[in-house]
Order: structure tokens, then C-alpha cells, then sequence
């Protein structure tokens, strides 16, 4: 159950690697990144430019919310976990059927 919380977990807060473009076109400066799994519920664009040529931080940073893709994401994820759950005990039940326990 763990592995598969992990898993889901992952797979929200890691970038989505089709958000990184590499040789479509973008110019080097532009960083965009996406999160959420199975659909893309936060972007983040980065102008790697800096302002100032001391500054070593992005110069700029656009945020964007999908809410709508966060509500189909969380029940998805919460089905999954449920269905995850159901299967581990159904096998755990299954496989005290059959071993039996010492007395």
C-alpha cells in the first residue's frame, strides 16, 4: 500500500517529462514544467534570463492552476488507492485461507 501511495505521490510532484521541450524550437532561456498525473494540474514557465547579470535566480516565473483537472485527478488517485487496498486484502485473505496457522 505504501509502494503505491509513493507511486502516486511521484507522480504528481515530479515534472511531467512531455513538458520538457528539447529541440522543438524553444529557445534556451525558456523552461516551462507541468505537474499532476494523469492530467497536468500545475505549470510553471521559467525565463531563465536574469534582470540583472549578478542575479542567479530566474528573473521571472508564471504560475497556472488548472482546477478542473485537480478535481478529476484527486478522485482518480483516491481510486486508485482504494482500488489498491482492496486487492492487497483481498489477496491477504486469500492466501490465510489456504496456509494454514499454526496453533
Amino acid at each position: 500500500m505504501s509502494f503505491v501511495c509513493g507511486a502516486l505521490i511521484w507522480a504528481n510532484v515530479a515534472p511531467s517529462m512531455d513538458s520538457i521541450p528539447k529541440g522543438k524550437g524553444f529557445p534556451e532561456w525558456y523552461e516551462p514544467r507541468a505537474y499532476g498525473w494523469p492530467l497536468i494540474c500545475y505549470e510553471e514557465e521559467f525565463d531563465l534570463r536574469p534582470s540583472k547579470p549578478w542575479q542567479r535566480l530566474p528573473a521571472t516565473t508564471t504560475n497556472n492552476w488548472n482546477y478542473s483537472a485537480l478535481l478529476i485527478d484527486i478522485p482518480i488517485n483516491l481510486g486508485i488507492l482504494c482500488l489498491a487496498t482492496f486487492l492487497f486484502e483481498y489477496w491477504m485473505r486469500k492466501r490465510r485461507r489456504i496456509v494454514p496457522i499454526p496453533k
